[in-house]
């Protein structure tokens, strides 16, 4: 999710207090190579009975696939639940405020479709014949370089979950991963996270 890229602020607070601790601020890091692919694009119309509806999501071929998928738009995102948190990030970021407002859906083949939005990249899903799908997993990275600590978060994270017959009920779970890379990770360790740290979330979803 794009909006990952603002992960843990109040830990970044945090760390600035102990820039003159860190021995390693040699290189500029200020790059954000990347945000995961969330969504806000998409339009057109369910095209599950028909692949030949003139959309772009279905190419001709798929002969009514009856692969359940998401109908395509802008679905709106309506609340989040936190399922699980090990690492216990809900105390550094509201999971909440980590999530896109909405989401867009476009259908690719006959048994794909793709989420894109906030800008980020889209992420590529697969759907099944029971409803079932999954989605690749996208990464973004954020660098503590600024504070004067040689340490990068790796933010991965994807989607997965499943769609009703007749796609107008989604039922999306975003896993998220967070692995530390560099020589001072484990000042991290005194603001009380572990890595690797995860945290899954489900999300309500409402159809275009």
């Amino acid at each position: 999710m794009a909006r990952l890229a603002f992960l843990l602020p109040a830990l970044m607070v945090g760390l600035s207090a102990c820039s003159d601790k860190a021995d390693d601020d040699d290189d500029d890091d200020d790059d954000d190579s990347g945000r995961p692919g969330w969504a806000d694009g998409g339009d057109g119309l369910d095209g599950g009975s028909d692949g030949g509806d003139g959309g772009d999501g279905g190419d001709g071929s798929d002969g009514g696939s009856s692969t359940p998928r998401p109908v395509e738009g802008t679905w709106t995102v309506t609340g989040t639940e936190l399922l699980a948190d090990p690492c216990g990030l809900a105390a550094f970021q509201d999971p909440a405020a980590l999530i896109p407002d909405t989401l867009g859906v476009s259908h690719e083949g006959s048994s794909a479709f793709r989420v894109t939005g906030d800008g980020g990249d889209p992420s590529s899903c697969t759907a099944e014949a029971s409803g079932a799908y999954q989605c690749n997993s996208t990464s973004t990275e954020q660098t503590l370089g600024e504070f004067g600590i040689d340490a990068t978060l790796v933010i991965d994270n994807h989607l997965a979950g499943s769609t009703s017959a007749d796609g107008l009920d989604w039922q999306v779970t975003t896993f998220v991963e967070i692995s530390c890379v560099g020589g001072n990770c484990d000042l991290l360790a005194g603001f009380g996270l572990a890595f690797p740290c995860s945290q899954e979330l489900a999300l309500g979803t409402a159809a275009p």
